[in-house]
């Protein structure tokens, strides 16, 4: 039975060990950004994420811009490199 269960569903029994194991195997490793976003509240991402949107269509599209935006990052901060 649990065979033909696994051939029909991605959710498998296994311990969290195995689990993230089989995450890294299929690439399903979650970003900085992903990990920093999630603890933001939902309000909290709509705002950034327009906020973002706002910008873009101001300034075009300026890849050290974006990373400022993207990484809360204050382009006054100095950096090591």
């Amino acid at each position: 039975m649990r065979a033909s269960l696994e051939a029909n569903t991605h959710l498998l029994l296994g311990t969290a060990s195995e689990n993230m194991k089989d995450r890294g195997l299929k690439g399903r490793m979650p970003s900085p950004n992903a990990a920093r976003w999630r603890r933001l509240s939902r309000a909290e991402r709509a705002f950034r994420s327009r906020h973002l949107r706002e910008q873009l269509k101001q300034h075009g599209w300026d890849q050290g811009f974006i990373r400022q935006l993207v990484h809360d990052v204050d382009p006054n901060h100095p950096v090591l490199f």
